[in-house]
């Protein structure tokens, strides 16, 4: 094979680690050498099976007469084969993404009773594929997130309330809106705050001074619209939040209700 064409196995490797919601995570990961080593590793696997799939067809005569005309437009050797193994591997990231949990002999036996109703189809494509997406972030965050990555999945999993202190000595306690995946460029995170205040200095203790709650129950106002984007390198502290401990221990003033 001419060493030009290496280059569309390589790229089937990255689509597949791109494409597919199992890899996508992990290779989000990855600095560029590793990313291109796991890149070439899965495209040589990729050749491989086109190389395999285009040899079976060969032995009938329709795949005979496509290798023919496939040969009258584009005469360079190997590029089929090449070619091949990019649609592969989009195949089966696809296959991946849309695979349910009791298999694909489910999805196509409730594809089949949707045949008529093509907007219920779609609908529970994207739904199945949302699931998958999520079960390889709770994956990818566990094993390998660090600890302020898991704290704010947690809590977004559970609606826990989690205290933020930033390192201009800003105070939140809130609800994670947003929480950050396993992208390195990801810098940001988003909290719905209930308590937003201070720390004092020296001393470090909380110091509440907007109470969120009482404004969220006014008529016309929506909470979405006090949603705050917060920087990863500046928080100091981070932890979950018992309200009722701090209202009890801490704030020195009449316990709160909170949800």
């Amino acid at each position: 094979m001419p060493t030009n064409l290496l280059i569309l196995p390589l790229l089937a490797g990255f689509c597949f680690g791109h494409i597919s919601h199992l890899f996508r995570f992990r290779a989000q990961r990855q600095d560029g050498y590793r990313l291109l080593l796991e890149s070439g590793v899965a495209g040589v696997a990729f050749l491989a099976i086109s190389r395999v799939l285009i040899g079976v067809a060969k032995l009938s005569s329709v795949g005979m007469y496509a290798k023919a005309l496939w040969e009258s437009f584009t005469p360079i050797p190997y590029l089929g084969t090449a070619a091949g193994s990019v649609c592969v591997a989009v195949l089966a990231a696809l296959a991946f993404n849309y695979r349910v949990t009791g298999g694909f002999r489910d999805f196509f036996r409730r594809l089949r009773r949707c045949q008529r109703k093509m907007r219920f189809v779609r609908r529970v494509l994207h739904k199945v594929q949302l699931r998958n997406l999520e079960k390889a972030r709770h994956s990818e965050i566990v094993t390998h997130g660090n600890s302020l990555t898991r704290l704010l999945h947690y809590a977004d999993q559970q609606t826990e309330l989690v205290s933020v202190t930033l390192s201009n000595g800003k105070w939140y306690v809130g609800f994670v809106a947003e929480a950050i995946n396993l992208d390195p460029q990801e810098a940001y995170f988003r909290i719905l705050p209930i308590i937003s205040g201070y720390r004092k200095q020296g001393s470090l203790e909380p110091t509440r001074t907007v109470y969120y709650p009482a404004v969220y129950e006014k008529t016309g106002v929506d909470s979405g619209d006090f949603v705050i984007t917060l920087p990863v390198r500046d928080v100091l502290i981070a932890s979950l939040f018992d309200a009722h401990v701090y209202e009890d221990h801490f704030s020195g003033r009449p316990t709160i209700s909170l949800p």
